[in-house]
């Protein structure tokens, strides 16, 4: 299949509109080109899934709530250090026109012919996607996947997706349209995300975490969000480690092909029934800690081990892998290690408490600004509540402090000041105190979720400027 004249001209537009983007406002420029190319050209999208398709290229997409950047972006890095030429959106763009720009962002100009004018030549071994829950099956269909990597299912961004069984029933009917049958790569721990394989007749590789050599769990907490069965809606019931099971119909965890074991002083050991180069796992100290770090690991080795990646390439990169900035990252001031973590749902909140607290036994936790965010929070609801005249200067304005959601941020705001205190303790006033308006972020949000407040493109805007501002102090050192 050739490209056409139109395409190579929509390739050379997005080259340079890209060039325009990233050189002047530093931006990554996948996305805004793309978008202005579907407004002249509507099969534009139609015309590259077809001539890529027709190369033959491996396809990987991942997708999922939480972790499918990291996922995504572990199995493009380890098949670059294997030798690969890979092809992926690894800036976390990860709807249509992300993607799509990622895939012209790979035709690469080779010669200049007389009869067929520009060559452009698609510079890649494997194509390594990260997809939106939402755009899934429509990014599957246009490019039929060889493997479908699924990480889990959280609820999250409830106005645009519904509930998640809606989100889990839609890619599983995308899955099952898809005539090339993919690999699937599914959790066993988590019920949503490996009840898209139940019934289904595609290979699956399962990965989860299993006993230590004392027969104990590695991880006794469920990683999901589920109550019920996503088969029969009964309740389900929580066995050992990760285990679960449905009393009504059956429904319950497959036994992992991929496992995990802690060993507590710092190491993972992988341990696979995939022994496609006769190692069947391996040791490693991982950079990224945190069980919901660990499975995005599984995840990523499983895929990698069926397209036979040797062990050592995929070690080397686990243990030497950086994260995109935004999502999980470290930073050392004088002696003290800073975490930043990305946390856009209950879930996630729940798994970077828990990697902060198992991680660092021994040290606290400074919760400073959520205390904050949720004391503004309280205020404005209770605000809304107290009678006007007790808010008037006077012997009446001592019964606002009786209101509960008043008296209730009150806590919040004395509780932000302790642990505030505790964080000067250890760190520079010039680091401490800007770090503060983080919560100005987390109060824009939670204003859009609990009090249903309008958030304007321009107060968008400041915020993302907010959050560099902050990332910039961060990283400024002392």
């Amino acid at each position: 299949m050739l490209l056409r004249k139109k395409n190579k001209a929509e390739i050379f537009f997005y080259i340079f509109l890209k060039f325009v983007l990233n050189k002047l406002l530093g931006r990554e420029g996948d996305v805004l080109p793309v978008h202005i190319l579907r407004k002249i050209d509507k099969n534009i999208l139609d015309d590259f899934a077809g001539y890529v398709s027709s190369l033959g290229i491996p396809v990987i997409i991942t997708t999922g709530t939480n972790g499918k950047t990291t996922t995504a972006n572990l199995i493009a890095e380890t098949l670059k250090g294997a030798g690969k030429r890979v092809c992926s959106n690894s800036n976390g763009a990860n709807m249509a026109n992300g993607i799509f720009g990622a895939l012209i962002n790979c035709f690469k100009f080779e010669r200049l012919s007389v009869s067929a004018g520009p060559v452009f030549k698609f510079s890649a071994d494997f194509i390594v996607i990260e997809s939106d829950e939402k755009v899934f099956p429509y990014i599957s269909s246009k490019l039929e996947p060889d493997a479908v990597v699924i990480t889990n299912f959280y609820r999250d961004q409830l106005d645009r997706y519904g509930e998640v069984n809606s989100t889990v029933l839609e890619i599983k009917k995308a899955v099952k349209s898809l005539s090339g049958n993919p690999l699937l790569v599914l959790p066993s721990f988590e019920p949503l995300a490996s009840s898209i394989g139940y019934e289904l007749k595609n290979r699956k590789i399962y990965y989860g975490f299993g006993k230590d050599p004392t027969g104990a769990y590695s991880h006794e907490t469920a990683l999901t969000d589920a109550f019920t069965c996503p088969k029969c809606g009964s309740v389900l019931s929580k066995g050992e480690g990760t285990d679960f099971k449905c009393g009504n119909c059956g429904f319950g965890n497959p036994l992992p092909d991929v496992q995990a074991l802690d060993d507590n002083a710092g190491s993972i050991k992988i341990i696979s029934d995939i022994k496609t180069d006769g190692v069947g796992g391996f040791d490693f100290k991982p950079v990224l800690t945190g069980r919901y770090n660990i499975a995005n690991q599984l995840a990523a080795y499983s895929v990698l081990k069926d397209f036979k990646i040797e062990d050592g390439a995929i070690k080397h990169s686990f243990e030497n892998f950086n994260t995109k900035f935004g999502r999980s990252f470290k930073k050392t001031i004088k002696d003290l290690e800073v975490n930043i973590d990305l946390v856009k749902n209950p879930a996630g909140f729940n798994r970077v408490l828990e990697k902060i607290t198992a991680g660092n036994r021994n040290g606290r936790l400074y919760p400073v600004n959520m205390f904050t965010s949720i004391g503004q929070i309280l205020q404005k609801i209770g605000s809304g509540k107290v009678k006007k005249e007790h808010l008037s200067i006077g012997l009446k304005s001592i019964l606002v402090f009786f209101d509960p959601f008043i008296f209730g941020a009150l806590i919040m705001l004395f509780l932000a000041t302790v642990f505030y205190l505790l964080a000067l303790s250890k760190l520079p006033l010039s680091i401490a105190y800007p770090m503060l308006s983080s919560g100005y972020v987390l109060v824009v949000l939670l204003s859009k979720i609990f009090l249903k407040e309008k958030v304007s493109v321009r107060r968008w805007l400041g915020v993302f400027i907010i959050i560099i501002g902050i990332f910039i102090i961060f990283n400024s050192g002392i």
